[in-house]
């Protein structure tokens, strides 16, 4: 998939995580008896679905197996597209469909066939990018599809169980996770919460699209001509940037009183990320930008 926003820090450090032979469920790390070792990093492994053995880079987040989606996914059947406009994947197998976006851990379910869509929840992960691949909670399938998920010998073994066409009964008709505004002062009210915002830009950048996402962060997009910058801010203090993959620089500095962590490539600052207590704050670039433009964008935030 392609590379949209990467990240700010390389995960490291290996674990291991003890999984169970069960049905995937709520948002609890998966226990078990029989081990497979992973690590922070995606690892090879041995996925087997329909008989078929995928071989599949995993790794563990938050106590969560991470798995590539669209090798995954295809592989049982559902449709994947990458969104680039909004930094993110859909997934739909005919039955239910979802829309993922890199860095939120909010997921829903919609019905393929008729008017219904789940309440959001969280499954412990966000989605991930790395290496052009993005990384999903294997527990996102067991939301989408029926099936229960074994681990014997380091081998997941991936099966549909037999009421898969069981009609669910658990949607509800509720609003789209992301809703574009015309103004950043609806967007902010729509939120509850008086987020602060970029006066700055780097010179020839213009507001293009103005959204809010599972109703908690703000994102405004700004272009200049194939080039795009994205801002977000939400009220937490989690990293809300949905970077995960690595530069070859990431440095700190203080800025307008706050540590800006920044990564980039060469000269070009791609992202940054920052906290103020009680909002979180994140700026991406896709062609990058000079420390200067991103310093003078932050100490214009109000």
């Amino acid at each position: 998939m392609k590379n949209k926003k990467i990240t700010a820090a390389v995960l490291a450090g290996a674990l291991s995580l003890s999984l169970t032979t069960a049905v995937l469920a709520d948002a609890d790390p998966i226990d078990s008896g029989v081990p497979l070792l992973v690590s922070t990093q995606a690892c090879p492994a041995n996925v087997l679905i329909n008989n078929e053995q995928i071989p599949a880079n995993i790794y563990e987040n938050n106590g969560q197996l991470m798995v590539p989606v669209r090798l995954i996914g295809e592989k049982l059947g559902f449709k994947i597209e990458w969104i680039e406009e909004e930094n993110a994947v859909f997934l739909d197998n005919g039955k239910k469909n979802t829309t993922v976006y890199i860095g939120l851990d909010s997921y829903y379910t919609a019905s393929s066939t008729a008017i219904g869509m789940s309440a959001p929840s969280s499954l412990g992960a966000a989605p991930e990018l790395l290496n052009d691949t993005t990384y999903v909670p294997l527990k996102l399938f067991e939301l989408l599809d029926d099936i229960s998920v074994n681990i014997d010998n380091n081998t997941i073994t991936i099966t549909r169980n037999d009421n898969s066409d069981k009609e669910d009964n658990s949607l509800v008709q509720i609003p789209n996770p992301i809703i574009e505004y015309n103004t950043v002062d609806e967007a902010k009210a729509s939120l509850g919460i008086d987020a602060s915002i970029p006066t700055a830009l780097p010179a020839g950048y213009e507001l293009s699209k103005i959204t809010t996402i599972s109703n908690t962060a703000l994102d405004l997009t700004y272009v200049n001509g194939e080039s795009e910058l994205s801002y977000r801010t939400a009220k937490s203090l989690e990293d809300i940037s949905g970077d995960y993959n690595t530069y070859e620089f990431t440095k700190t500095a203080e800025i307008n009183g706050y540590e800006v962590s920044y990564s980039g490539n060469g000269q070009k600052v791609h992202n940054a990320k920052w906290n103020n207590g009680e909002f979180s704050f994140s700026i991406y670039a896709d062609n990058g930008i000079t420390f200067d433009e991103l310093k003078s964008m932050i100490e214009s935030i109000i």
